[in-house]
């Protein structure tokens, strides 16, 4: 019998979200960046990454009353990026539950982040642009410590898409 372990969720041009299950404990590498490879200063976003559901959103508009999600979310980590993070070794690792924050400066930029994961034990991965107003179009994609795609999702998928193996 087949197990589910992964979901991907999200309506037409909002934000993605994604709920991964390992089959493996391992690192796992995050990969973000806009649809089209735009970007400029303007292309920013704000990642969460739990080992819980994701957040419903009232984060969108607390951000711009000035509280961040972490104030939210007690014991979240901080984070902010910090260049060179495009590839799969200059990736910071992150402990869980982190809130980090980037920003796609130039046009092909694509940030990477890793994170540990438990066999069997879920994450949520959540990119905020759009609930920004960010203009980013995000594409996230989880990848195995061989670099094997194991999900994708963007900004722009109908309900049904993304994949998972």
């Amino acid at each position: 019998m087949a197990q589910v372990v992964a979901e991907v969720t999200a309506a037409p041009k909002t934000d993605p979200v994604l709920r991964f299950t390992p089959t493996v404990a391992g690192t796992y590498k995050l990969h973000i960046h806009d649809v089209k490879y735009e970007g400029l200063q303007n292309y920013v976003y704000r990642l969460t990454i739990t080992d819980g559901q994701p957040s419903n959103s009232s984060e969108g508009t607390m951000a711009r009353r000035g509280k961040s999600r972490a104030e939210s979310h007690e014991g979240t980590l901080q984070r902010n990026e910090s260049e060179p993070n495009n590839d799969i070794q200059t990736a910071p690792l992150v402990e869980l539950p982190t809130l980090a924050t980037g920003t796609m400066m130039r046009p092909g930029d694509v940030d990477v982040w890793a994170f540990d994961a438990k066999k069997g034990k879920g994450v949520t991965l959540e990119v905020d642009a759009a609930k920004l107003g960010s203009p980013l179009q995000a594409v996230v994609a989880v990848r195995d410590a061989e670099g094997k795609e194991l999900m994708r999702r963007d900004s722009l998928a109908d309900s049904n898409g993304g994949s998972a193996d």
